[in-house]
């Protein structure tokens, strides 16, 4: 039966053949005849007689095993479907079926989804404790929690990145912690927190009108690290970058004032032991 396939064609079908194999899986009676589920038994039977003279199995005697197999599981899909939807009430039942499946999936879905938001934000709070206390190697532990979660959260991002890069400033480890901590060096964390800081600016500047004060915050972080680096010129920068994407950052305003007073005091003539005596 395989000359039902010309050569030149026979190729073509297999690839037909395996993209229809590999939707099998969660398609339901419908889908795998290609039909809405409103439709009619004369309709079920063109699709079915249709798919069959393309796809029976034995037009593929002469292909490999995995060709055959996926020819078996979709003759077998077809038959079933066909069985299942030959007349009009079973049409009418398993699409009634098929909606009720739907509706308990989506609630499914939302369920899950909400038990995802109930717990990143449990390990955000945990973050925000730790990092608080000045424990951030369990803050960088619990804000990865929250953005594995959800990885397009910029707010978890930011607050692992900046967590992350301060875990170099921590005083003390427990045990367990120590061991995590040394497997990195202090660079290596700073590293990986400015990594997410960037990419938080990055991603952020590309939704401008709803992550402006993320951004501005992570402009902020950028140049407190500067700071304890010891390069006011770059905190400048960044502190001025803070500001033009959000006005009302007081902390990012606050710190650049200081740069500046400083930057004014040490350009002040230092007055000496012999002009302190001429007075």
């Amino acid at each position: 039966m395989k000359d039902f396939h010309p050569a030149a064609n026979h190729s073509k079908v297999i690839l037909e053949l395996t993209r229809l194999y590999n939707t099998l899986e969660n398609a339901n009676h419908f889908q795998v005849l290609g039909l809405a589920d409103k439709t009619y038994p004369q309709e079920v039977k063109r699709k079915y007689l249709e798919l069959m003279k393309k796809f029976h199995t034995d037009f593929f005697h002469d292909d490999s095993a995995s060709v055959q197999k996926m020819a078996n599981a979709i003759s077998a899909a077809v038959n079933k479907a066909y069985n299942q939807l030959k007349t009009q009430e079973k049409i009418y039942q398993y699409a009634e079926l098929v909606k009720a499946n739907m509706e308990k999936s989506e609630v499914n879905e939302e369920n899950a989804k909400l038990a995802r938001v109930i717990q990143a934000e449990a390990a955000f709070s945990e973050g925000q404790n730790h990092f608080k206390a000045g424990n951030y190697i369990q803050a960088h532990l619990a804000y990865k929690r929250a953005s594995e979660l959800f990885p397009d959260n910029l707010e978890y991002l930011l607050a692992f990145g900046w967590a992350t890069w301060n875990v170099s400033q921590q005083k003390s480890f427990t045990t367990d912690e120590k061991t995590l901590y040394s497997k990195k060096e202090n660079y290596d964390w700073q590293l990986q927190g400015n990594g997410a800081i960037n990419n938080v600016i990055r991603r952020g500047r590309k939704n401008v009108e709803n992550e402006t004060k993320l951004v501005s915050r992570a402009y902020l972080y950028l140049g407190k690290e500067n700071i304890l680096q010891g390069s006011n010129y770059l905190a400048k920068s960044n502190f001025a970058k803070a500001i033009e994407h959000d006005s009302g950052n007081v902390e990012a305003k606050n710190q650049l004032h200081l740069i500046e007073l400083r930057e004014a005091d040490d350009k002040k003539p230092q007055k000496t032991f012999w002009s302190r005596q001429k007075k």
